[in-house]
């Protein structure tokens, strides 16, 4: 019998929480599937729902809108109102969306490069708030 996907969606919450954060969203993409598909071998769900969901892929033809955007996002099947947003920076974020609100349920900000780091303050440039 299959788990109720709020059990299901607690586990995968917990594991996105002790995950590290990602580079971009192909990554994110990848550590969310896997991270779904464990929480849903864990709550014994059929191995058909295991195929199925092992069988996801980052493109439209799956359901993800705006990929060519800086977010994009896919609505969950079993939970229509449950939206995963996927950042180029590797972000990930999960909002329920209803008729009358929106509740974010979980957000984890990607891994900003060194790189990208050190380019955000540039060279010289004073921390201080007394011009």
């Amino acid at each position: 019998m299959l788990s109720t996907f709020e059990t299901r969606f607690s586990t995968l919450l917990k594991k996105l929480e002790a995950a590290p954060s990602c580079d971009n969203a192909e990554a994110a993409f990848t550590l969310f599937r896997d991270l779904w598909v464990a929480s849903n071998e864990e709550h014994a769900s059929p191995s058909s729902v295991l195929e199925y969901l092992r069988s996801r892929r980052f493109c439209a033809e799956h359901g993800w809108q705006g990929l060519s955007t800086g977010v994009c996002y896919v609505d969950n099947s079993e939970s229509p109102d449950t939206r995963l947003y996927l950042h180029q920076d590797g972000s990930i974020v999960i909002q329920r969306l209803t008729p009358d609100s929106s509740t974010i349920l979980f957000s984890k900000p990607g891994r900003r490069k060194k790189t990208e780091q050190a380019a955000s303050v540039p060279a010289g440039a004073s921390h201080d708030i007394d011009h």
